[in-house]
């Protein structure tokens, strides 16, 4: 049973996820990029933290003006959006976006977690809903209804990918630096030296 815990005069629900919970959260990876709409420095921790060990990359808004800016500007495969902040609340942000022609879906995210709350943010634009205090369970079965799943074999692929560019990379650098003799591939290389011997 969750415990209650007294934050500024309010009683908020802990979730803490059992063990196999925790174990099957550690396992799912997902492969996007998410803007995280959120005022409150915790909770942009806490969310941010949660989509890293899901291999998710993230950025932070801290006001819904900014979210709009950003989501328009750059691409992002999903919006997590706070209804409650500054400078434009949730739903504005979420209809400008849709007025804007945003195509990335966007998942509200509030404490108001009443019956009505959840239909008031599909009516402003929002794709999904997920009440807080933020469950990584239920967050993990949202994300994976929009993103990517990568599996160990997609992770191994993305990791051979990136280590062929960078020995590409490194070739091109030592064909850049050119050397006017050629080289033995039976011989070891020597390596020049600066100062006289």
């Amino acid at each position: 049973m969750p415990a209650g815990v007294e934050a500024f005069g309010q009683t908020r629900e802990v979730c803490t996820p059992s063990k196999e919970e925790r174990h099957r959260f550690d396992e799912v990876k997902y492969t996007g990029r998410v803007l995280v709409a959120e005022d409150n420095p915790a909770n942009q921790i806490l969310i941010q933290a949660i989509l890293d060990r899901m291999n998710i990359q993230s950025c932070i808004a801290c006001d819904g003006a900014l979210a709009v800016k950003m989501a328009t500007e750059e691409s992002f495969d999903l919006i997590l959006m706070d209804i409650q902040m500054p400078n434009l609340n949730g739903y504005q942000a979420t209809h400008m976006l849709k007025k804007k022609g945003v195509k990335a879906p966007i998942i509200a995210l509030t404490a108001h977690a009443m019956e009505g709350d959840r239909q008031k943010c599909m009516d402003a634009g929002c794709d999904d809903y997920l009440s807080k205090p933020v469950n990584k369970g239920k967050l993990s079965e949202l994300l994976g209804k929009y993103l990517k799943r990568l599996t160990e074999v997609d992770s191994l692929a993305t990791q051979a990918d990136a280590i062929s560019k960078e020995a590409q990379q490194l070739g091109d650098l030592c064909q850049k630096a050119g050397s006017p003799q050629e080289t033995d591939p039976a011989k070891p290389a020597e390596i020049p030296s600066d100062s006289p011997s």
